[in-house]
């Protein structure tokens, strides 16, 4: 069963949609690196090290054929600063206890270029994931959608035309053992535009990533954002084709119940990016078409079941 509210673009699913192992990381599975950064962070999810924390991550591989997870794993308390994700696995934050985030979290552009199953065969398309990519001119289909909160890993690059696609969104994951506070936060993990092109094809955007929060106890609270956005497909100038717009990514909040999840009027924003434009002398094409929207899934655990969770307060999606 699904339930879509389409006022604030809201993806709801029932039992069985979302496999919680695959995706969840349970922080006692990891040793602690110690307290969390107080002053920021960059972390490098290929080399498995940073700069304001001591100790390496580790590599979690989710399956067989699954992208591989770096894990950073702290002990809980406060996070604070700007902490920078950048590498091509996707990151995991974990806490052995309860944390409290006052922080900005980087991952635009984060992801993969010229991969993920959301790449399109087209010139110029915008990447798939939480939803499709946009066409670039003259073309069909964009990169299709997939993976909606089964699997942890990074968005799909724009497909290059005679310019390069837009890189994708990175993988961010928020899990603590206890409960798991946003305030004032901001969580970006958007796609990059395309590049513009003045001959042949401009490329793709490149779609947002995805982020999955989870603990306890889960609160948000209204000065606090996160956006997984699509990028923008690259302009058409001259005689070239404009790009598609790459999909918006997805977020998952989930908490243990007997807990809940509280957003408290926390913005998502999962907009696809614009198609490209075209240039003067082609003004009356239609250029690229737009990425389609993510989805944001909000649900509580029981056993290896799912079900919707309590939402107190107002919830929206602004674009």
């Amino acid at each position: 069963m699904r339930l879509f509210w389409p006022t604030i673009d809201m993806l709801i699913e029932a039992p069985g949609v979302v496999a919680a192992p695959a995706v969840c990381l349970d922080p006692a599975w990891f040793p602690s690196l110690g307290p969390p950064p107080a002053g920021g962070a960059t972390l490098d999810t290929d080399a498995l090290e940073g700069v304001g924390f001591d100790g390496r991550g580790v590599v979690f591989q989710q399956a067989h054929t699954r992208p591989e997870i770096a894990v950073f794993t702290f002990d809980g308390g406060r996070l604070e600063g700007e902490i920078t994700v950048r590498g091509s696995r996707p990151a995991a934050l974990l806490f052995h206890r309860s944390v409290l985030v006052r922080a900005r979290i980087d991952a635009r552009a984060a992801g993969a270029r010229r991969e993920g199953p959301g790449l399109a065969a087209a010139p110029g398309a915008g990447g798939g994931f939480g939803g499709g990519g946009g066409a670039p001119e003259h073309e069909s289909r964009g990169g299709p959608a997939y993976g909606l909160g089964e699997v942890f890993e990074v968005g799909s690059g724009g497909q290059h035309g005679t310019s390069r696609g837009g890189l994708a969104g990175g993988g961010v994951q928020l899990g603590a053992r206890g409960s798991l506070e946003l305030c004032g936060s901001r969580i970006d993990a958007d796609g990059e535009p395309g590049e513009l092109a003045l001959e042949g094809v401009a490329g793709g955007g490149g779609s947002g990533g995805a982020v999955i929060l989870h603990g306890a106890r889960v609160r948000l609270d209204p000065e606090t954002s996160i956006s997984v956005r699509g990028g923008a497909g690259g302009a058409g100038l001259a005689d070239a084709r404009a790009g598609g717009g790459g999909a918006g990514g997805w977020v998952l909040g989930a908490c243990e119940a007997p807990g809940f999840f509280d957003p408290r009027g926390a913005r998502f924003r999962t907009r696809g990016g614009s198609g490209g434009r075209n240039g003067r002398s082609r003004s009356t094409a239609p250029g690229g078409a737009d990425g389609e929207r993510g989805v944001v899934y909000l649900a509580a655990q029981r056993a290896l079941a799912w079900r919707p969770a309590h939402t107190a307060g107002r919830v929206e999606a602004r674009a």
